[in-house]
């Protein structure tokens, strides 16, 4: 069948991303490789005060894994903006 010339094509509309929809996060390995790290210096801390008593070198690592997990946070937040 013939299509007429003057009516217009009704063409597909795809929605646009509005400005207030969240972006999604990208993935980072800054807050793996701060609790990696953090968590190995505080072992060791924990290691050279304590001695070989576990209960110091695991307190010494938790602490550790705490602070390069707040640090990695920061890192990611730093470099996001």
């Amino acid at each position: 069948m013939p299509q007429s010339k003057k009516r217009h094509v009704a063409h597909q509309q795809h929605p646009h991303k509005s400005e207030t929809q969240h972006k999604e996060e990208k993935n980072s390995n800054a807050v793996a490789v701060g609790v990696v790290f953090f968590g190995l210096i505080g072992f060791g801390i924990g290691f050279f005060i304590g001695g070989v008593d576990a209960v110091w070198m695991t307190g010494g690592a938790v602490v550790g894994a705490v602070g390069g997990y707040l640090f990695g946070k920061q890192i990611d937040k730093a470099f996001s903006k």
